[in-house]
C-alpha cells in the first residue's frame, strides 16, 4: 500500500504540474486572442452544465471507487444508470436554455447550452473508466488521459477556433472536442463491459453510498459557484468574464495541489 500511494502521489503530482502549465499557457494565449465578454458567456453557461455534470454522476463514480465488493453487475448498472441520467439531463438543459437565456438576458445562450450538453452523452463512459482507473491505483493513465485530452482537446482546438472563429464558440468546441477526447481514452486505457443493464441490488447499493456523497457536493457546488450566478444576473457577461479569469487563475495552484492528496487517498 505504501508503494501504491507513493505511486500515485508522484504520478499525480506530475500531471498536476504538465496541466497547471499547460492551463495558465492555453489560458493567456485565449485570454490575449477572445474577449472578456467570451469567457462570461461560457462561464454563465457552466455554471448549469457543470451542475448538471455532478447530477448525471449521482454519486457512482465515487461508489465505485469506495465499494469493497465490486463485480461486473455494479460496474454494467452503474454504466446505464449514467447514460439514463445523462440522456434526462441533456434533454432537460436543451429545453430550459430558453430560460437560462432570458434570466441572463443573453440570446446567445440557447445555442450554446444545448451543444455544451452534448457532453452528457461522453461522461458516462469517462466517469466509470475513470472510478475503476482510480480504484486500482492507477494514477499513471489518469495523468495521461488528463494531459492529452487537455492539450489536445481543448488546448490546440481552442485556440486553432479563437484564432478562426474569434468569438466564444471558440471555447465551446474547445470544450467539447476535451469532452470526447477524455471519454476516448478513458475506455482505451481502462474498458468495462458495455450493456445496459440494471440490477436492482446493485443499483441500491451504488446509490445509497452514492448519494449522500453527492448531496454534500450538491452543497459544496452552490458555495463555490454562488458568485458567478450573481455576477451573471446583475453585472452581465463582460465582468462576469473578467472575474472568472483572475478567479481561475488565483485559485489554479490551490485547486490543483489540494487534489493531489484527494485523488489518491480517497480510494
Amino acid at each position: 500500500m505504501k508503494k501504491e500511494i507513493i505511486s500515485g502521489l508522484k504520478w499525480t503530482y506530475f500531471g498536476v504540474i504538465l496541466k497547471f502549465i499547460s492551463q495558465l499557457l492555453i489560458f493567456s494565449i485565449l485570454a490575449h486572442i477572445l474577449a472578456p465578454e467570451d469567457f462570461g458567456v461560457i462561464s454563465m453557461s457552466f455554471i448549469f452544465i457543470n451542475f448538471a455534470l455532478l447530477l448525471s454522476q449521482f454519486g457512482i463514480g465515487t461508489a465505485l471507487v469506495q465499494r469493497k465488493v465490486l463485480n461486473k453487475d455494479h460496474i454494467k448498472t452503474g454504466f446505464t444508470m449514467a447514460i439514463f441520467l445523462g440522456a434526462f439531463l441533456f434533454l432537460a438543459i436543451y429545453f430550459s436554455a430558453p430560460i437560462i437565456s432570458v434570466f441572463f438576458s443573453n440570446s446567445e445562450l440557447v445555442k450554446i447550452l444545448r451543444t455544451l450538453a452534448l457532453m452528457f452523452f461522453f461522461n458516462g463512459i469517462s466517469m466509470i473508466s475513470r472510478s475503476l482507473l482510480q480504484r486500482e491505483m492507477n494514477f499513471k493513465d489518469l495523468m495521461k488521459i488528463d494531459i492529452y485530452s487537455y492539450f489536445l482537446g481543448y488546448g490546440v482546438i481552442g485556440i486553432i477556433s479563437a484564432l478562426i472563429l474569434k468569438n466564444v464558440w471558440a471555447l465551446v468546441f474547445a470544450t467539447i472536442c476535451q469532452s470526447f477526447m477524455d471519454s476516448v481514452l478513458s475506455y482505451w486505457f481502462r474498458m468495462f463491459p458495455v450493456s445496459l443493464k440494471i440490477k436492482k441490488t446493485e443499483a441500491i447499493e451504488l446509490l445509497t453510498f452514492g448519494g449522500w456523497f453527492s448531496i454534500g457536493g450538491f452543497f459544496n457546488y452552490f458555495a463555490i459557484n454562488g458568485d458567478n450566478f450573481i455576477i451573471g444576473k446583475y453585472l452581465g457577461s463582460v465582468s462576469l468574464g473578467i472575474y472568472s479569469r483572475a478567479y481561475t487563475l488565483m485559485t489554479l495552484p490551490a485547486v490543483y495541489f489540494a487534489s493531489i492528496f484527494e485523488k489518491v487517498f480517497f480510494p
